[in-house]
C-alpha cells in the first residue's frame, strides 16, 4: 500500500468518526499478532484451541451428550483461569440451577472469586442479556443515544471489573421473551431460542471483544437422522453458531477400557474424546481423548504430554516401538509414558520443546515480510507495528 493511500484511509475513519469511536479503527499491522487464551489444565484440549485455552475476546462452545463432562472442564477452566491470574474473578451463569459448591471447591475453584448468577436471572433470557450488554437510553431521533444501564460487559471493558472468564450452563436452559409468556406445549412458527439468540449474540459479540473476556457457552448435543454427514447438532440454530470462534465437541468413548477405576474396580472418572469442530485462531479439526477424573480432574497429564512430544516431534522414532530423547531410550508407548510420570524433570523439558514447537507453528500463520528493497512503498509494510504506528505520528 502507497504512503498516500494509507494517509487518506487514516484521516478517512479519523474525520469521520468523533475522538471515541476513532480508536475503533487501526491498520492491519497494528492488531494483535495472536489471541490469548485460558487453559483448561489440559496440554492436550489447550492444543487443540491453537491459543492455549479458551480464547479471551471470543465467545466459545463447549458441548456434547448429557454427563459427558461438560461442565466438569468448564469447574476445571474455573480453577486454571485463578491460577493464571491470582487478582482475577470469574461469573457463573447457572442457567440449570445445578451448580454444586462442594464439587467445585474440590476441584480446585476459590469460591470467594467466583460470582454465581441464580436460575431465577440466569434463566430468564431477556434479563441475563441485559444484565450482560446492557440497557439502552431510549431515543427516538437516535439509533443509539447511550446506556441507561450499563452492562457487565461494559464495566468490564471499563477495567471497573476484573473478571476474565463468563460461563454460562447452559444455552438450552435460557428461556427466551416469547416462550416465557406463552403457555406450556404451544407450538411456534419459528424455534424462539434460535431467534432470540441471533439478536442477542449480535450484540453480545462486540461487548465481549471489547471486554476481553472468554465467554464459554455449554450446550446440548442434539441427534439427528442424516444419512451423510454429522449426525449430530446443538440447540440455537446456524446463525446462531457464526458467532462461535471456537466449538468443541466432547463425546465419552463407549469402549470398556474407556472407564477409570480405582483400586476397588470402583468408577472415577471416564475417557472422552474432545474434537475442534471449528476454530478461527488455526487449523482444524484436531481430536485428542482427553482421560478426566470426576473429582479431581486431569489426571493423566504424562500421557497428555508424551502426545504431543510425538505429534511434535520432540522425540525421536527410529521405529513404531522405539522412543529416544538424547540419550533416553524406551522400547514400548506405555514404558515412555511411565518414564514421564515418573521423571518432572524429563517432562519439563518436554513441555518446553513442545511449547517450542507449538510457537514455530503459529508464526507459520503470520504474513510474510516483503522485501525491503523491492521499492519504497514496502517500507512501511515491512516495518514493525511500533516503528509504523511512529512514523504515522510524525506524518500527523
Amino acid at each position: 500500500m502507497s504512503k498516500n493511500k494509507e494517509n487518506n484511509l487514516q484521516d478517512f475513519f479519523q474525520g469521520f468518526a468523533d475522538a471515541e469511536d476513532a480508536m475503533s479503527f487501526k491498520m492491519g499491522d497494528e492488531l494483535e499478532e495472536f489471541v490469548e487464551g485460558i487453559s483448561t489444565g489440559s496440554y492436550l484440549i489447550d492444543d487443540i484451541s491453537n491459543c492455549g485455552g479458551f480464547p479471551r475476546g471470543r465467545i466459545s462452545q463447549l458441548y456434547g451428550a448429557p454427563a459427558g463432562g461438560k461442565t466438569l472442564i468448564s469447574l476445571l477452566t474455573i480453577a486454571q483461569a485463578q491460577r493464571q491470574n491470582p487478582d482475577s474473578q470469574q461469573l457463573f451463569l447457572d442457567a440449570e440451577g445445578t451448580f454444586n459448591r462442594q464439587w467445585a471447591a474440590q476441584l480446585g475453584v476459590d469460591l470467594s472469586r467466583l460470582g454465581i448468577v441464580d436460575v431465577d436471572i440466569a434463566s430468564d433470557g431477556q434479563a441475563m442479556f441485559d444484565m450482560l450488554i446492557g440497557i439502552p437510553r431510549e431515543d427516538k431521533q437516535h439509533f443509539f443515544a447511550g446506556w441507561k444501564k450499563e452492562g457487565l460487559l461494559t464495566k468490564i471493558a471499563k477495567k471497573e471489573l476484573n473478571i476474565d472468564l463468563i460461563i454460562l450452563d447452559s444455552i438450552q436452559a435460557v428461556i427466551p421473551p416469547a416462550e416465557s409468556v406463552t403457555t406450556v406445549g404451544k407450538t411456534f412458527m419459528a424455534p424462539p431460542l434460535a431467534k432470540f439468540l441471533t439478536t442477542s449474540f449480535r450484540k453480545l459479540s462486540p461487548q465481549v471483544k471489547k471486554s476481553n473476556v472468554a465467554f464459554l457457552v455449554i450446550n446440548h448435543k442434539k441427534d439427528t437422522f442424516e444419512m451423510y454427514g454429522p449426525n449430530h447438532t446443538y440447540a440455537g440454530g446456524n446463525a446462531y453458531s457464526h458467532y462461535l470462534s471456537f466449538n468443541l465437541y466432547v463425546e465419552p468413548r463407549k469402549a470398556k477400557d474407556a472407564l477409570l477405576l480405582n483400586d476397588k474396580e470402583e468408577v472415577i472418572g471416564r475417557e472422552v474424546c474432545c474434537t475442534s469442530e471449528k476454530c478461527k485462531m488455526g487449523p482444524w479439526p484436531k481430536s485428542f481423548n482427553v482421560k478426566l477424573n470426576f473429582t479431581e480432574g486431569f489426571t493423566h497429564l504424562h500421557e497428555e504430554i508424551a502426545e504431543l512430544a510425538i505429534k511434535y516431534d520432540a522425540i525421536e522414532k527410529p521405529n513404531d516401538t522405539m522412543y529416544h530423547f538424547g540419550e533416553l531410550k524406551w522400547r514400548g508407548r506405555e514404558t515412555f509414558n511411565k518414564a514421564v510420570k515418573e521423571d518432572p524433570q524429563l517432562a519439563e523439558q518436554l513441555l518446553i520443546k513442545i511449547r517450542e514447537s507449538q510457537a514455530q507453528e503459529k508464526l507459520k500463520t503470520l504474513p510474510k515480510t516483503p522485501d525491503s528493497n523491492s521499492n519504497e512503498d514496502s517500507s512501511v509494510e515491512s516495518a514493525s507495528p511500533e516503528e509504523t504506528k511512529s512514523k504515522r505520528s510524525k506524518k500527523q
